[in-house]
């Protein structure tokens, strides 16, 4: 609003004819209205009606502050949507973190067939390094060295978050391994075969798929919970299924991806910086997620 609140009281009081109908129109007394008018009048430093018993008449003055006051009101509200539509089209650079483990063509590729819808973005890719030492670098750097990062890091109070997707666990092969053929694997498939599963806490999806395969007898070989490129070389070199993810896919050349039939599923989150021009980005991604429930996003 560029001009005076009270003008739109006047306008209102000057439209209805009187005091108690413009109160009853606002939703304030009678009074309240009265006051609004008296202060106006003391702004202006001139009587804007003519007061008597049989109700409320407009001065000269009256009459000119209510006819330039709708073209105040109008050309006020024209400026600020001219405003909001310069605003709108200012272009944003959004950030996007990636590293092995958590790839930003999740992302990348789903802006593909979504960028024309929002012409005001445009996306840089900002490399990283997943650190093993220190796995909560990630997320720490949000806002930072980047602005979202698609990953599975659990829940966060430094950043904003929403959940992209339920995901399956999969299983990791080398490319000539016997069940490379599979479309999905089931259970009797991998009960001979040996799994590289990470360490993990009690709270970890991961120590569910543990607690089952222990429980159905499977052979499983530790690795370390944060996976790094040795992770996945030392499964390439072996014969040896790993634990794995459905967007760790392209990691490693030798490596194949497949689906097991198993309901143990992980969260797959993007997170995102607090900054505004970030969070309208997301909520507008969130906004056609949502509408398009069914897109494959790798």
């Amino acid at each position: 609003m560029l001009y005076n609140p009270l003008l739109n009281s006047f306008i209102v009081v000057v439209n209805t004819g009187s005091f108690s109908k413009a109160s009853q129109q606002l939703y304030i007394s009678n009074t309240a209205i009265m006051k609004q008018m008296n202060q106006l009048e003391m702004q202006c430093g001139f009587s804007l009606f003519q007061r008597s018993h049989s109700g409320i008449k407009l001065t000269n003055g009256g009459k000119y502050v209510y006819q330039e006051a709708l073209k105040l009101i109008n050309q006020s509200n024209e400026i600020l949507e001219n405003a909001k539509k310069i605003e709108d089209t200012k272009s944003y650079t959004i950030r996007i973190g990636s590293s092995y483990l958590d790839p930003s063509y999740i992302l990348t590729n789903l802006w593909d067939s979504i960028s024309a819808q929002f012409p005001n973005y445009q996306l840089e890719i900002i490399p990283f390094i997943d650190n093993k030492k220190n796995p909560n670098s990630v997320l720490n750097n949000i806002g930072i060295d980047y602005d979202i990062v698609i990953g599975c890091h659990g829940s966060s109070p430094k950043t904003n978050q929403f959940l992209l997707k339920e995901i399956g666990f999969t299983v990791a092969m080398p490319k000539n391994h016997p069940l490379a053929t599979r479309e999905v694997i089931e259970l009797e498939d991998i009960k001979k075969q040996t799994i590289m599963i990470g360490n993990s806490t009690s709270s970890s999806p991961i120590n569910e798929v543990r607690t089952y395969l222990l429980d159905h007898n499977v052979q499983l070989e530790s690795v370390d919970s944060f996976y790094d490129l040795s992770t996945f070389n030392r499964c390439a070199a072996s014969q040896n299924l790993l634990l794995c993810l459905p967007h760790w896919t392209n990691i490693h050349p030798n490596l194949i991806n497949k689906k097991v039939k198993w309901e143990f599923q992980n969260q797959l989150y993007i997170y995102y910086s607090k900054k505004k021009e970030v969070c309208n980005f997301v909520q507008l991604l969130q906004q056609y997620l949502t509408k398009n429930p069914n897109l494959q996003l790798f």
